[in-house]
């Protein structure tokens, strides 16, 4: 597989980086997102799963500052629904609170470990609670927070 074409960051507002190297992905965007913009983010997904020999690693999808986005596919999701990634946790995809009160326990119990949140403080909380085996998160979030001023 070769490279991508830039790993963190492209004119759409996008960026797909680690957040815990090797270990959690971190995705973001703003704005309008087209299919196009979503299979680079996740090409740039795939490429760091396929970086390291890390058995699973989780995905952390930040859509809080998305106005729209183009209806999307379980084939254009290959960074979602690839083998190794371990938990999906997602801030700001479903802006009904009752929504994710109901959702979230479905999710789990047909164990899609994927879970959706409305804050960065409970969605950092949640991943650190289903994998011990991680560092401390904050810090690495305050540092990638620090990197996209």
């Amino acid at each position: 597989m070769s490279a991508p074409t830039s790993p963190t960051h492209t004119a759409h507002d996008a960026i797909v980086k680690w957040l815990v190297p090797e270990r959690v992905i971190y995705m973001w965007a703003s704005g309008a997102i087209s299919r196009s913009v979503r299979e680079w983010m996740n090409t740039q997904a795939v490429y760091l799963y396929h970086s390291c020999g890390t058995p699973k690693i989780h995905l952390f999808i930040d859509t809080r500052q998305v106005s729209s986005q183009s209806r999307a596919t379980r084939q254009d999701r290959s960074a979602i629904w690839h083998p190794r990634r371990g938990w999906c946790v997602t801030i700001g995809a479903i802006h009904n609170p009752l929504v994710r009160t109901i959702l979230n326990p479905l999710l789990r119990l047909f164990q899609t470990y994927i879970q959706h949140f409305a804050s960065n403080e409970s969605a950092l909380a949640f991943l650190q609670q289903a994998d011990p085996t991680l560092p401390e998160l904050q810090p690495y979030w305050d540092a990638i927070q620090t990197q996209r001023r």
